[in-house]
């Protein structure tokens, strides 16, 4: 309880280069696919299903059956191209598919700014449904009835392959370890 654990938020890349050269320790978040360097380490914990979501009250979240057809009406708001959510959005939607969305895309890392166009207009976003808990516990978001089928992101620990946690590090490791639902069976071959 009295260890110090500071959380940055950032774009991959720069938290990446910080953790390569030993400004921070662990990364948590959406693990690559494939691994951009050889000098760290990925560690899952828990896949974390895509959704598309949507403001409550949007045309699309009180219809029975959602089409691809239907989601192409909309105009979307997306994560950078580098990430992994971003790749499915591109299985999902073809170059051809995205031309034909109305309003133009607009592209956003920041979850912040993504739950502010969602609430603010009739964009349609895909992400997990647990970075937008809050929002649809609180019935601002909805998440559109429409199956993501190719994937979810794998959630997990990066670190420097060379790392040796300190003592509190290992025991915060173990927390986020015993955290996940499913953590503990992905991760018990942690090299540590």
């Amino acid at each position: 309880p009295l260890a110090r654990v500071k959380v940055i938020s950032a774009p991959y890349d720069g938290l990446l280069a910080r953790l390569r050269n030993g400004v921070i320790d662990v990364l948590l978040g959406a693990l690559r696919d494939p691994l951009p360097i050889d000098d760290v380490v990925q560690v899952p914990l828990f896949d974390d299903p895509l959704a598309i979501v949507a403001r409550a009250g949007h045309p699309l979240a009180g219809k029975a059956a959602v089409t691809r057809d239907d989601l192409l009406a909309y105009p979307w708001v997306v994560p950078g191209e580098e990430t992994p959510t971003r790749a499915v959005f591109h299985q999902m939607f073809p170059d051809d598919d995205v031309a034909r969305m109305p309003g133009g895309m607009f592209e956003t890392s920041s979850l912040v700014l993504i739950r502010g166009v969602l609430t603010g207009s009739d964009r349609l976003t895909l992400l997990s449904a647990r970075q937008a808990l809050y929002e649809l516990d609180q019935g601002l978001l909805a998440v559109i009835p429409f199956p993501v089928d190719l994937g979810s992101r794998r959630i997990g620990l990066t670190w420097r392959r060379d790392w040796r946690p300190t003592p509190t590090q290992k025991i915060l490791i173990d927390h986020l370890r015993r955290s996940t639902r499913d953590g503990a069976d992905l991760a018990d071959d942690m090299p540590l």
